[in-house]
């Protein structure tokens, strides 16, 4: 009885091992898979999600667009230099 018990619970934590090794094999392509097409065939709560998250990644990626934020540093501070120029005044 002992031995049966051990093997069915080597079997169950083996069969956990492989299932969770899959998972992290494939959980790139199905994040991608998500992220990029989830909008066209998921129903109505993740199709939204899918694409809350792509329109997410792109805004974040293309801050580029807007270089004032990138160019206010400590040598270059027009927009402060115009705020204090028009309090001064």
């Amino acid at each position: 009885m002992i031995k049966v018990i051990k093997k069915i619970t080597n079997d169950i934590s083996s069969l956990c091992v492989h299932s969770m090794l899959f998972l992290l094999k494939t959980s790139p392509f199905l994040l991608v898979i998500f992220i990029g097409f989830g909008d066209q065939f998921l129903p109505q709560p993740l199709s939204k999600t899918s694409r809350d998250v792509r329109n997410s990644i792109t805004n974040a990626l293309s801050i580029g667009e807007n270089s004032e934020v990138l160019e206010n540093n400590k040598y270059n501070n027009n927009r402060s230099d115009q705020i204090i120029k028009d309090l001064s005044r």
